[in-house]
């Protein structure tokens, strides 16, 4: 007799039935369970658990257990989720800063590559040919072009301070000058500040698979969370894509502990054992310094904008338009004393335009100067974050409750200061912690236990003595196409 194939929908195909059918039933908080799913959707099992973690993973859900063994589906925002967390205008922000600032970029870029530098050399060769005016007239006109055509070879060609390479530095002592960013970059950091490192999804991604194969192809959420520091909403719902993407199947215990198994990760034609990434807290987060750039170098942009700022209001006070200017030049020559153009408004090429300019190029780094000490606390908050992760994360480890003094130490340490109680207690609740009130009764004391993450190294710790290393192997070769 021969056998009966049995169709089985693609795995997006089924979470968009799925969730036609709850869309109007699933209100936010709501939970569900693979036979509510399969119910509401007319679905086979399989294929409405595959699709209800397809929607975790779209809508930010999360996974909870029942001491029976049943797995919980919960979405907290619903299957509509709230403007401020929907991909498609999270990346439709992200897109439009990242444009506007290569646009900002770009322009300031130019600014100061050309404008800033030629602006100072044009009020400089103005300036002295309008002090120095006198009988000699042409000559003058002559020596300051010189002089201008002089300022532009030392400042660009190759012999330059503010090449990216100086070609005088001094290597027969075998102590070559400290190799510099190009002069462009440094004044892009000094009106932007130095690149910010963003989080890498896909390093994110790669230390998530490092520690499944370190582990034996079983992780859990502790897993997720020490290696990548991620919020444990934000956590959930990856594993939930991550399971999908790399054929992994999410298990539950009786004692209700979840974990995932990833089998088909493991395999190798590697030898030797796989070393996990190291967890999040050894990376200590900086705030991003105001300009990363030397004293030196942040001095020389000081200066140069700073004269083309002052020259601007010289040029608005006195009124110094290019009309005005041309008058200058066509009556250089005259003997008899020649009355200035009047008043024709204000001057725009050598006033308005490099007055602001020049304004915006300080006021970008006043800014960050002035919002540095709220960087520098955020970066102190993720760092005593991550000492709280790892102190919850040592005492799941081994079975045990951590106690609030224990969670203010780790802060403290970290930081250097004392935690805010109720930061504290806020990411206590969201990594799944409560008061054991037993433990509290009996000693007086009350540590906080996260009785989901025991139960999960617990179980996690049976299964992965369980696994057998022929899930590594990939065979004999028994064809090879060359």
């Amino acid at each position: 007799m021969a056998a009966q194939h049995v169709y089985t929908r693609p795995t997006d195909q089924a979470a968009t039935l799925l969730e036609a059918a709850l869309k109007k039933s699933v209100r936010k908080g709501g939970k569900l369970t693979s036979a509510d799913a399969a119910t509401a959707g007319g679905l086979p099992l399989r294929e409405a658990e595959a699709a209800l973690h397809a929607l975790v993973a779209r809508y930010r859900g999360t996974l909870s257990a029942t001491d029976k063994g049943e797995l919980l589906f919960h979405f907290p925002y619903g299957l509509s989720l709230p403007l401020t967390k929907q991909p498609w205008l999270l990346r439709a922000v992200d897109k439009v800063k990242r444009t506007v600032l290569g646009v900002g970029k770009f322009v300031v870029r130019a600014w100061i590559s050309i404008v800033m530098v030629a602006y100072a050399l044009i009020f400089l060769a103005v300036g002295i040919a309008l002090a120095t005016r006198d009988e000699r007239g042409g000559a003058i006109v002559g020596a300051v072009l010189r002089v201008v055509f002089e300022a532009l070879w030392w400042t660009f060609h190759p012999f330059s301070p503010f090449a990216a390479v100086n070609v005088w530095d001094d290597r027969s002592w075998g102590r070559p000058r400290e190799k510099k960013a190009p002069f462009y970059q440094r004044v892009n950091r000094f009106v932007f500040g130095p690149e910010e490192k963003k989080p890498d999804a896909q390093e994110l991604e790669r230390r998530i698979l490092l520690q499944m194969r370190a582990h034996k192809g079983r992780i859990g959420i502790g897993d997720v969370l020490r290696v990548t520091g991620l919020p444990r909403e934000e956590a959930d719902p990856l594993m939930a894509r991550l399971m999908l993407d790399y054929q992994g199947e999410v298990k539950v215990t009786d004692d209700g502990a979840i974990f995932y198994e990833f089998p088909d990760v493991r395999r190798t034609v590697e030898q030797g054992h796989v070393v996990a990434p190291p967890p999040v807290w050894r990376e200590q987060v900086k705030a991003r310094p105001i300009t990363g750039n030397d004293g030196g170098s942040n001095w020389t942009v000081t200066l140069l904008n700073g004269f083309n700022l002052a020259m601007s209001l010289v040029a608005m006070k006195t009124n110094l338009t290019i009309d005005r200017l041309l008058h200058i030049i066509e009556h250089w020559k005259s003997v008899v004393p020649v009355p200035p153009l009047p008043y024709d408004g204000t001057p725009l090429v050598f006033g308005l335009i490099p007055f602001v300019f020049s304004a915006l190029i300080f006021a970008l780094p006043v800014y960050r100067w002035a919002t540095d000490a709220k960087r520098k606390k955020q970066a102190a908050e993720e760092n005593g974050r991550r000492a709280v992760l790892k102190a919850v994360l040592e005492a799941t480890g081994k079975g045990e409750g951590v106690t609030e003094g224990k969670l203010k130490g780790a802060w403290q340490q970290a930081t250097g200061e004392e935690p805010d109680l109720s930061t504290l207690r806020r990411q206590v609740v969201e990594l799944g912690g409560d008061i054991d009130l037993e433990e509290a009764e009996d000693t007086g004391r009350a540590p906080y236990r996260f009785r989901d993450l025991e139960a999960e190294v617990k179980a996690l710790a049976a299964e992965r003595s369980q696994a057998s290393d022929e899930e590594q192997q990939v065979g004999k070769v028994v064809f090879a196409s060359g």
